[in-house]
């Protein structure tokens, strides 16, 4: 489809900012993207019937966000260990059973990330284990109320959003 003629590489942080030179069909131009780790996002349902949802601070945007627990993952890590360990570390729930809700990328026109979605039936918690600069408050909600809340726009995550409609269509 394309054909790269040059490519240049910046790594900011934990970002690689790929700066490329394509050609097709006899044109050339310029395309940036942003290249990341892969992702997790898991749906916590608690005892069957309560999903504990995280209110989470996020940065770049500067507001905060309602969220299920999730992160990148480590170099060798299955994407079930990954999300495991983002359920365990957020908020402290065990997963007994994970449920693989596919995969998405969130902005595939800037970036090569690639979430992968679970919902999780946990009943077992323990202490948290957050990032230093982690801001996350979490609270159980009824299904139900979670379906209100996906209605009228409080989540705005598209990762969150996905896993919810996805795990709804199983049920």
């Amino acid at each position: 489809m394309y054909k790269v003629i040059d490519s240049n590489i910046t790594e900011i942080g934990r970002f690689k900012i790929h700066m490329d030179h394509l050609e097709r069909n006899g044109k050339t131009g310029p395309y940036s993207y942003v290249s990341m780790k892969a992702g997790v996002h898991v749906l916590p349902i608690i005892d069957g019937d309560k999903v504990c949802v995280l209110r989470q601070y996020r940065y770049p945007i500067k507001d905060w966000d309602l969220e299920f627990p999730g992160g990148a993952m480590d170099e060798g890590d299955s994407k079930e260990e990954a999300a495991r360990r983002e359920l365990y570390e957020e908020t402290g729930y065990i997963a007994d059973e994970l449920i693989y809700l596919g995969d998405i990328y969130p902005s595939p026109g800037y970036s090569d990330e690639i979430v992968h979605l679970f919902a999780a039936h946990c009943h077992n918690k323990e202490k948290r284990n957050l990032e230093p600069l982690e801001v996350i408050e979490h609270r159980l909600f009824s299904i139900d109320e979670v379906d209100k809340m996906m209605d009228s726009g409080e989540f705005r995550f598209a990762g969150a959003i996905i896993a919810w409609n996805r795990y709804k269509k199983l049920r």
